[in-house]
């Protein structure tokens, strides 16, 4: 992850503009690296610098697409709102209206991500949107990235847009094993397992599955391990029916918003059987249900709450 000082853009003054590592990134042009579906899941980080309750705004414009339908998804926590690929100029983020940032903290619920899934998995592909940060009350009060956001898998050394025989995703380095510093999985490359990542993933498809395991937990294959959930979509409750086989230990159940943020989290009693989940307090969307064997994230399955 890089990024280049960008001339021209109004200095900080209420707002600072983190990545999701909290690295300040005002003023700046900054690359976010990965897959269709972990750039899906791309957050921001806005941080208040006064003393005082703030609120903040977003607008956005486009300045490259890949794909008339790719525009740009922005979200404050669950509200989610779009600009669109076929504008040019300026688009104000939901009227200007956006969220609120308690005296000298820092907002970590902002999701700006492209629409990525008509992405063709190649190195090619890209997008780049420019996005001001803003006080509601005051558009000049603002701060601005240039962010351009690139397909590319960390450990795919020799740039044939997957990870294949040999590689491992997250192999910074590229030497065929994950070092010191590297993460199995970390396919965007900044040392975190983030939104869409999963720890293990040597072959960031996403999954944990037959074809990760390099060390540890070689007897559980993941297309060997049963697993399923109605109704879907659901409602009030979800049933998810289970059968890891072999000798396996410390089996738990969690189940992940899009943001990659764990809402429920379960154990499970034995390899097989099932577990109801109470999903009232659960907003509509898409969810993730998946099990988890040893630590290891071995098999994930969506499920949609309407």
């Amino acid at each position: 992850m890089a990024s280049i000082l960008l001339v021209g853009i109004a200095s900080a003054q209420t707002f600072q503009l983190n990545d999701h590592n909290d690295v300040n990134i005002t003023n700046t042009t900054h690359y976010e690296y990965g897959t269709p579906a972990t750039l899906t899941f791309v957050k921001f980080h806005v941080e208040n610098l006064t003393a005082v309750a703030e609120r903040f705004a977003v607008r956005a414009s486009k300045e490259y697409v890949p794909y008339s339908n790719s525009g740009l998804a922005v979200c404050f926590g669950p509200a989610c709102y779009s600009a669109s690929a076929v504008i040019s100029g300026v688009q104000i983020i939901n009227s200007g209206s956006g969220d609120d940032i308690a005296a000298s903290a820092i907002y970590t619920n902002l999701k700006i991500s492209p629409v990525a899934w008509p992405w063709v998995n190649t190195i090619a592909d890209s997008a780049i949107w420019n996005v001001v940060i803003y006080n509601e009350t005051s558009a000049t009060d603002s701060v601005a990235a240039r962010i351009i956001y690139k397909f590319r898998l960390i450990g795919d050394t020799n740039g044939d847009g997957v990870i294949g025989v040999g590689e491992i995703a997250g192999d910074i380095n590229g030497n065929g094993t994950i070092d010191v510093g590297e993460v199995a999985g970390d396919v965007t490359g900044d040392g975190v397992i983030g939104d869409g990542e999963f720890s293990g993933d040597n072959n960031g498809d996403g999954v944990i599955d037959s074809g990760d395991w390099l060390t540890g937990v070689n007897d559980i294959d993941g297309n060997e391990i049963e697993l399923s959930a109605y109704p879907n979509p659901a409602s009030d409750n979800l049933t998810v029916k289970y059968n890891v086989k072999g000798s396996s230990a410390n089996v738990v159940l969690n189940v992940y918003d899009v943001l990659g943020q764990e809402i429920i989290s379960k154990n499970l009693n034995g390899n097989k059987g099932s577990i109801k989940l109470n999903l009232e307090a659960v907003n509509s969307g898409i969810y993730f249900y998946a099990i988890k064997v040893l630590g290891n994230t071995v098999r994930t399955e969506r499920f949609i709450v309407r």
